[in-house]
């Protein structure tokens, strides 16, 4: 049974994927969450279980065009993990009753001891009911497309919602890695507090086949490019590493047929690495091409 995140929308399985690849977790497009200064977390000390969170290799990156749009998309597979010491949770609320659009968020920090250390965050959620019908902390991911010729962000993904939870195993010989996910769900409309996160071990995957899991490169000129995915790029979350939340893959685009463009990989940046025999698929992930489809996957 495919994750409930991941069951592929039955308008997707037409698209018209005019592609052509070579080789060398639930986004949602919304609203844009407020500008400040990140909440500064408490001090820690070194009986707290901090969280660390990763990206893993970016995979299965193609271009397509969507039937009867303009658009030209590269879409591909993102995904982060929990690689810390301690499980990484997020707590949303609307003390405002059902009238509040959005909630505001508390991270839980857990300690050897077994106590919490709940903390206010800048990160706000949001619920969009359509085919997701759960809540989202928007903009917990970001993705950009930077030209290699002249170090220059040429686009960028949209403001998007992401719900948090556990998708598949990552590497379960960390210690405290449970067996069994943790975290399933983000909560329905009605509710008034939500509890979302990524356990010690586990992974949340934003497979290519989503509605919104990409990036809008109309215009893009054949060339040398690098697409960058970064976790948390605000800064909001307490980790125990700061300094791994981005990875990155180099690709360069040809002119491809009816405009649409050829991607090959050249190199990729610093990834969490998957250990050997300690990882397994995402329920319901697919691997390319999909039918009617001429694609040819990217490892």
């Amino acid at each position: 049974m495919p994750h409930p995140r991941h069951a592929r929308p039955t308008r997707l399985l037409a698209l018209a994927l005019a592609v052509t690849v070579a080789a060398a977790g639930c986004s949602l497009i919304g609203p844009s969450g407020p500008t400040h200064t990140p909440i500064p977390p408490p001090a820690f000390g070194p009986d707290d279980l901090l969280p660390d969170l990763q990206m893993t290799k970016l995979r299965e990156l193609f271009t397509a065009r969507p039937p009867d749009s303009d658009r030209l998309e590269l879409r591909f597979t993102a995904e982060f993990v929990n690689t810390g010491a301690g499980t990484f949770e997020v707590v949303g609320e609307r003390p405002g009753g059902m009238g509040a659009p959005t909630m505001s968020t508390l991270q839980v920090v857990y300690n050897k001891d077994g106590s919490a250390t709940r903390f206010p965050t800048s990160a706000v959620m949001g619920y969009q009911a359509d085919d997701h019908t759960h809540w989202h902390i928007w903009d917990f991911e970001r993705y950009e497309l930077v030209d290699l010729a002249t170090n220059e962000t040429v686009t960028k993904s949209l403001k998007e919602g992401f719900c948090l939870w556990d998708t598949n195993k990552f590497d379960l010989t960390l210690p405290g890695a449970p067996e069994a996910a943790q975290y399933l769900d983000c909560a329905e409309k009605s509710d008034l507090s939500v509890v979302m996160g990524v356990s010690v071990g586990w992974g949340d995957v934003y497979d290519w086949s989503m509605s919104t899991q990409f990036i809008d490169i109309t215009g893009t000129k054949p060339g040398k490019y690098r697409l960058l995915a970064t976790t948390d790029p605000s800064g909001w979350m307490a980790e125990s590493n700061e300094d791994n939340n981005t990875t990155w893959v180099d690709m360069e685009f040809s002119e491809g047929d009816e405009g649409v463009l050829n991607v090959t990989v050249t190199d990729y940046g610093p990834f969490a690495p998957v250990p050997e025999g300690a990882a397994t698929p995402m329920p319901g992930a697919t691997t390319m091409p999909m039918p009617g489809s001429s694609a040819t996957p990217v490892p």
